[in-house]
């Protein structure tokens, strides 16, 4: 059986901030526990802040990767998480504004996506 993949997206700026703390915490976040624990490869993605880009690369990268988990980081990423919704097992997570250190970030992640896969490894 071979690795689960992980598909982590945050967002590129915006007008108003040059810097998106969604990909600041997704980039941030430490991978080695999760490959180590879970047998995942974790693949990280910024998405830029545009519907078109949305509508054409989400589906794409969807038939592409394939992957067990997903995340994405109100306005576009509502859109990104609602299209993503018919894919299989959709996470979203939505990363408060300059309220937290990258680290903080990356490893709030973290955690949210361990304590995910282990709740799917769970047998039912």
């Amino acid at each position: 059986m071979g690795d689960k993949l992980v598909w982590l997206t945050g967002f590129g700026p915006f007008e108003g901030a040059h810097v998106n703390d969604s990909w600041v915490g997704v980039k941030q976040m430490p991978t080695q526990c999760i490959k180590k624990e879970f047998g995942a490869v974790v693949l990280k993605q910024r998405i830029p802040v545009k519907y078109s880009f949305v509508d054409y690369f989400i589906p794409y990268r969807w038939a592409v990767l394939q992957p067990d988990l997903r995340s994405c980081c109100r306005f576009l990423c509502s859109y990104i998480y609602y299209t993503s919704l018919g894919h299989g097992v959709t996470l979203f997570v939505h990363v408060p504004l300059n309220k937290y250190s990258p680290d903080q970030l990356g490893c709030g992640l973290s955690h949210i996506v361990q304590l995910t896969l282990s709740h799917m490894n769970r047998p039912k």
